[in-house]
């Protein structure tokens, strides 16, 4: 039998994302996230629906100010998608973890 050693090196410099790697383990990606998701909601009164109310306000706020007032240009696309794409992302990690 045959034994074979696995060596795990540190890498230097700036490592960006391994699309392939992510896509090959998008299963476990998908619930180490949701995993984060839930036990950051649990103890709210909504629940992980709070992960998409709270955007959904801010969402509001910068339609109005940004896409109404100030006309923020959005390449064609409605302004509350726009902002709401980026909104949901932001909120999740700007949001301080207690677990």
């Amino acid at each position: 039998m045959e034994s074979k050693e696995i060596i795990i090196e540190h890498r230097r410099g700036l490592k960006f994302v391994d699309w392939k790697e992510l896509v090959e383990y998008r299963d476990l990606f998908f619930f180490m996230v949701w995993r984060s998701i839930k036990t950051r909601y649990a103890q709210s009164a909504l629940g992980v629906g709070w992960a998409l109310i709270q955007p959904l306000f801010s969402m509001l706020v910068f339609t109005v100010i940004f896409g109404r007032l100030a006309k923020v240009d959005s390449n064609g696309v409605p302004y509350a998608i726009f902002s709401y794409t980026a909104l949901v992302p932001w909120t999740y990690f700007v949001t301080p973890q207690d677990v």
